[in-house]
């Protein structure tokens, strides 16, 4: 089937979508277990196709700007996922009155809907962290001041891609990512500017117009049974000082071991810290042999099963 404004028309079929930076692939996605990086292909686990990763393009914000990036991660099977009460509050309390329009035109059924809110939800945790990293601060976080447009289209019968931006008076942030019945995923990119009044959900722009941004995101599974101590070792003293939990620490070192594959492959020592005394709230950096690497940019997220990671890589 696919999703057009939210609604299922038909039926969904995989596909595959040629991009300026490569082959995106939407494989199936009904309990994520598999491990492994790729870029551009997927990696197998279980007997099907799972995602472990992606590579793509979003256009630059401004040309010539420093464009900043977010990702963000919701597990659907999580006790938080709300009963439909506390789901109604909650609606209320984060929705713009367009976006609760949009998420009441669309498909009533369950998992749908659930799918539809925890979508927004995840755009607007995405821009907040943009906006964060933009302003050098984290602001008060108001949801109903960013305001999310999403497009979904179907890649399989387990698989959504999540297309949109969110806009507020200070931003405008492009999303790309996934939609399943376990988990929504979403990275974006933008930069601090005045936001265009033009028609923002417009899929050929949204793929082809602008400056191309070298992007990865990758998501993995939280392996059972991890001990918090026995992963001390594996991090310097600095790095640890931002870690403040067991999915803090994997999420880490999975985006740790990605970034010396890429930046250091002679061996240098990569290290992503946090700064100030709140670990998990101040956005990383990452550095290489002690030296920071402030050409590129990471976006680290979890919830419940799932840990994921986003990169905005240098230029080639």
């Amino acid at each position: 089937m696919a999703w057009r404004g939210g609604k299922r028309v038909g039926r969904m079929q995989g596909t595959r979508r040629k991009t300026p930076g490569g082959t995106l692939t939407g494989p199936v996605i009904p309990d994520p277990r598999a491990r492994g990086w790729f870029r551009g292909s997927t990696a197998r686990g279980n007997g099907t196709e799972e995602p472990v990763g992606s590579t793509g393009v979003l256009p630059s914000m401004r040309h010539g700007a420093p464009n900043f990036l977010g990702n963000d991660v919701v597990d659907l099977r999580h006790p938080s996922i709300a009963t439909p009460r506390r789901k109604d509050r909650l609606e209320a309390r984060v929705l713009s009155p367009d976006e609760r329009s949009w998420l009441d035109e669309g498909d009533p059924e369950e998992p749908f809907r659930t799918i539809r809110f925890w979508s927004l939800w995840a755009a607007k945790e995405t821009a907040f962290k943009v906006l964060s990293k933009s302003l050098g601060s984290s602001p008060v976080m108001v949801h109903r001041t960013l305001v999310s447009r999403l497009q979904f289209s179907s890649t399989s019968e387990e698989l959504m891609e999540v297309r949109g931006e969110v806009r507020n008076s200070r931003l405008r942030v492009r999303l790309s990512g996934w939609a399943s019945r376990e988990y929504v995923h979403l990275m974006g990119v933008g930069a601090r500017s005045e936001p265009r009044a033009d028609n923002p959900i417009d899929r050929e722009e949204l793929s082809t117009a602008g400056e191309r941004l070298p992007l990865e995101m990758g998501l993995e599974r939280l392996p059972e049974g991890l001990v918090l101590e026995e992963l001390r070792h594996r991090f310097t003293d600095r790095e640890w000082a931002g870690v403040h939990g067991i999915p803090s620490a994997w999420v880490r070192l999975l985006a740790r071991r990605r970034l010396s594959g890429l930046l250091s492959p002679s061996g240098g020592r990569v290290e992503i810290l946090t700064s100030g005394d709140r670990p998990g709230r101040t956005p990383p950096t990452v550095r290489v042999d002690g030296s920071p690497r402030s050409d590129l940019d990471l976006s680290l997220s979890h919830h419940g099963r799932f840990v994921a990671w986003a990169l905005l890589l240098p230029f080639p």
